[in-house]
């Protein structure tokens, strides 16, 4: 995994983590307004999340908020989502 500046502890599919990360922010109202009025809006939104790690591709990382691993059966996932590495904050491992 690309890390930066960040130091990333080793991961494994399935282990638990706490991501704090950068996210983008688009209005819902869809209306015009004035360049000036929108450059100067407050737009750093950071999420802290606590997820299950899937994995690492193209420079994101790829995790699950439920996970449904029962022996027999192929592991499930669920509520799923990729965040970019350049949009990491912090990332710790809380489980394996």
């Amino acid at each position: 995994m690309k890390k930066g500046k960040l130091k990333f502890p080793t991961l494994k599919m399935g282990d638990v983590i706490e991501v704090t990360w950068l996210d983008s922010n688009t209005k819902h109202h869809g209306g015009w307004e004035k360049e000036v009025d929108f450059f100067h809006e407050d737009t750093n939104l950071v999420i802290k999340s606590v997820s299950f790690f899937i994995g690492e591709k193209d420079g994101s990382i790829k995790l699950a908020a439920d996970r449904f691993a029962m022996i027999g059966f192929e592991t499930e996932i669920n509520r799923t989502m990729t965040i970019p590495v350049g949009c990491i904050m912090t990332l710790k491992k809380l489980k394996s």
